[in-house]
């Protein structure tokens, strides 16, 4: 099962935020990741975006007028 790991830096590029502020998602346990070492950590590419998906909001749906509105 071959699976992409990206660098904190390449992940935080994704979401648009800080190495500082991913690395600190991570270290809290709120993205998921892969330790390789003492100090080198990875983030898989589906957790990733299993991540986002789960917190992505579904756009409102358009109100629809009563009958007898318009």
């Amino acid at each position: 099962m071959e699976q992409t790991l990206m660098t904190v830096t390449e992940a935080a590029r994704q979401l648009a935020l800080s190495r500082a502020t991913m690395s600190d998602m991570v270290r809290a346990g709120r993205i998921p990741s892969v330790r390789i070492g003492p100090r080198t950590v990875r983030i898989p590419a589906d957790g990733l975006s299993r991540w986002i998906a789960e917190r992505t909001v579904a756009p409102p749906a358009p109100a629809v007028p009563a009958a007898g509105e318009e």
